[in-house]
């Protein structure tokens, strides 16, 4: 899969957003690690997803890269950054180096520009994928925050100093309130807090 899309171990961990070590210890030649069961259900997901997609995808990043060296609309990619959401430095250093970033960093930044993506599946079609992918996610979360829950008291210290406990709460109320439909429409009405991608580590300021 990673030869056939001309992909470096770094740029599919990137798509699969796992630690470039994790993934490079799956090719060593000597004593290879298995991936976990959520890492191999993320892989599955992908290789379902990605298919056909890729050129697409890649031809919307070029366009982006293009429409970005003549626009004037944002004096930064900072600017540009706040307006999807996402982190200035990394958009900065992608829109240098031309280096394409996550597919759903692409996907907003094609909103902004208005430049058209590859036809979404029906609907329910891709809730079903999107659920499968999250169900990944979760297990792997829980497997990285019981390391943290079983460790001393100055682990958490860390964690605490790099996660926002605002973008948590948002998170954890967000899943919590889609397991009932009447509960997230109130939620979704009432709530004020927006998920910042963790830019306010440790909390605000």
């Amino acid at each position: 899969m990673r030869q056939q899309q001309k992909l470096s171990k770094h740029q599919l961990a990137d798509r699969l957003a796992i630690p470039s070590d994790t993934l490079r210890r799956w090719y060593q030649k000597i004593a290879p690690r298995l991936p976990s069961s959520a890492h191999l259900l993320r892989l599955e997901s992908y290789v379902v997803n990605s298919g056909g997609e890729v050129s697409q995808w890649d031809a919307a990043w070029e366009a982006i890269l293009n429409w970005w060296q003549t626009q004037h609309q944002y004096a930064s990619a900072s600017d540009l950054a706040r307006e999807i959401g996402w982190d200035g430095v990394q958009l900065a250093q992608c829109l240098k180096t031309g280096k394409s970033p996550a597919r759903l960093v692409v996907e907003r930044l094609a909103g902004v520009v208005r430049i058209p993506t590859p036809t979404s599946p029906p609907p329910v079609g891709e809730a079903g994928r999107r659920s499968e992918r999250l169900k990944a996610l979760l297990i792997l979360l829980h497997e990285e925050l019981a390391w943290f829950r079983d460790g001393p008291e100055e682990i958490r210290g860390v964690f605490r100093s790099e996660l926002d406990p605002f973008d948590v709460g948002y998170l954890s109320s967000l899943l919590t309130m889609l397991s009932d439909e009447s509960k997230f429409k109130r939620w979704l009405a009432a709530t004020t807090n927006r998920f910042t991608s963790f830019q306010r580590k440790g909390g605000r300021r």
